[in-house]
């Protein structure tokens, strides 16, 4: 089922010496060596909200609270069952998560490249393996970042490989490993559904290909069997912690309306907008992505083209899943765009036969041509300081300023204490290690037209009320400050006059270099909307002396 078979050498084994017959082996070796000390670079890179929501959700794990009961979220737990092993075992830092990231990202190229090997010859085999390292690296996809599509490429990736393996060897096993693997991908990031329903296609296509051979239909049965087993594990750890109901409205009736908020001509704006952005720096795979699944349609026989156009299709639909097309979503289609890329250095190579000069110069060009994506984003991978870079990645957000914000609340609230974000930043709550006083750690669904809207700001204000948080941090960069004229609901109204009982107590204002002025005993309150980044308010005892909030 392989797109090429592979060429052997007309030498003996022994012919020549190891390094030369295994040159191309090295030079991987070389590059990923290269990829891993540039991911050590970034091992102190602070949080973004998205990994701040799945360290913290990990912390309260490991602290025997479960998600869904203090922490609301449309995902579902994989990777915030990752992360809490990753806490357990790496430590409760930022460091650990990300090398965390490192052995994730180092695991999945390790199994990318067998998975390239059944279908290209091995030099080609390892410069796909070379542009999934390069395409899961990129800053503009936020490959730096330990979301949640770098865990479920852990699971994409070996269940790509069992599913080839079984169905080209026409056994049941590796297609119940698929199943399993692919599923447990959906538990990490639910638009990897998108390569179970592949996989789904692959294997009835191979099956009604030979309607008289029973193998195809047990090889669908184990593949659809495997899934399953995952699908009742989440089940019943979902029962067992007693959250169904809270599970159900949340990564799927709220689901449901979070993902269907955008029109087609936003979504087609949005797509060609972040098409722009991701591609930037790792352009030429994408291009060599584009040739060989042109190659790929014209010369494979239709059950391979078939298995390409499947996980091709299944590539896009998971990137395009609710029409958001954030930069991360991007990572899903790495694995497939690597081995399309190395399809077509491959195919084009074989064309190239003579004069050798020519050939020569192909490979060389797309050798180079992954050199160069490193060069184009060179500035954020060798040259800047992390809080800088995190600045260029994500322009705006108060990510520098929370380890600082966090130590602060750690070292002043008791270890039962609550903290109360007016914004999105939950990484602020990892850092202090206090729970927050709502499950709310995003208030962005109070911004979104969907039916629960107001519910949720009285869910909201009854479980602060009922906290009474010693700290509440109210951060800039959130529409309460420019609301919709159509706003429905009482948490405007309400915000100020909770606010009447706390007395600002800090301030932090960001700075486009990436250094931070912070002020704990400001000497005049900060007028809202805030003219800094983070405020900081503590809660009023009788004895204190009211300070009034403009």
């Amino acid at each position: 089922m392989g797109w090429n078979k592979l060429i052997s050498s007309p030498q003996t084994p022994g012919a020549t010496p190891w390094l030369l017959r295994h040159w191309d082996l090295l030079l991987l070796a070389l590059f990923w060596t290269g990829v891993l000390l540039i991911r050590i670079r970034f091992l102190s890179l602070p949080f973004e909200r998205d990994e701040g929501e799945y360290a913290y959700g990990g912390q309260l794990i490991l602290d025997g609270i479960p998600l869904y009961r203090e922490l609301y979220t449309l995902k579902w737990p994989g990777t915030h069952l990752s992360y809490a092993l990753i806490l357990a075992l790496l430590g409760q830092s930022i460091a650990g998560v990300h090398f965390g990231l490192l052995l994730i990202n180092t695991a999945a190229a390790a199994m990318l490249y067998p998975l390239a090997r059944c279908w290209l010859n091995r030099p080609f085999a390892v410069f796909a393996t070379a542009s999934f390292l390069t395409l899961t690296l990129s800053p503009a996809a936020h490959g730096v970042i330990a979301n949640a599509e770098h865990f479920a490429l852990l699971w994409i990736v070996p269940g790509l490989y069992c599913l080839d393996r079984g169905l080209r060897r026409g056994r049941s096993a590796p297609c119940l490993q698929a199943g399993i693997f692919l599923q447990a991908a959906v538990v990490c990031k639910q638009p990897a559904l998108m390569f179970v329903i592949g996989g789904c296609i692959v294997c009835a296509g191979a099956a009604l290909s030979d309607l008289r051979c029973r193998q195809g239909w047990r090889n669908l049965a184990a593949y659809l069997a495997g899934n399953g087993i995952v699908g009742l594990t989440l089940v019943s750890l979902i029962l067992y912690w007693g959250v169904w109901d809270d599970f159900v409205f949340w990564t799927m009736t709220y689901a449901r309306d979070y993902t269907s908020q955008n029109s087609l001509p936003l979504a087609a704006w949005t797509f060609y907008q972040m098409l722009y952005w991701v591609i930037g720096g790792t352009w030429p795979i994408y291009v060599l992505s584009v040739i060989g699944l042109i190659s790929a349609a014209a010369t494979l026989p239709w059950r391979s083209s078939l298995t390409v156009g499947s996980f091709w299709l299944a590539s896009g639909a998971a990137v395009a899943t609710g029409f958001y097309f954030r930069p991360h979503y991007f990572l899903f289609a790495a694995p497939v765009t690597a081995l399309l890329a190395g399809f077509a250095v491959q195919t084009v190579a074989d064309r190239l036969q003579r004069p050798t000069w020519l050939r020569t110069g192909w490979l060389v060009g797309c050798a180079a041509s992954l050199v160069f994506c490193f060069f184009i984003e060179r500035l954020i991978l060798f040259r800047i300081t992390m809080p800088v870079a995190i600045r260029a990645i994500h322009p705006g957000y108060a990510f520098v300023e929370s380890p600082l914000v966090g130590e602060y609340l750690k070292e002043r609230l008791p270890a039962d204490g609550r903290v109360f974000i007016l914004g999105s930043e939950p990484q602020i709550c990892f850092y202090a290690h206090r729970r927050s006083a709502t499950g709310f750690i995003y208030l962005y669904p109070f911004f979104e037209k969907h039916p629960h809207q107001v519910a949720m700001q009285q869910r909201l204000i009854d479980q602060v009320e009922a906290a009474k948080p010693e700290y509440v941090i109210v951060t800039r960069t959130h529409p309460f400050f420019d609301p919709d004229p159509n706003w429905e609901g009482p948490l405007l109204d309400w915000i100020p006059r909770f606010l009447s009982g706390y007395e600002q107590c800090g301030i932090a204002i960001a700075k486009p270099e990436g250094v931070s002025f912070f002020d704990f005993a400001p000497a005049q309150p900060v007028p809202l909307p805030p003219a800094a980044d983070l405020i900081l308010y503590r809660r009023q005892t009788p004895s204190d002396q009211s300070i009034p909030i403009p």
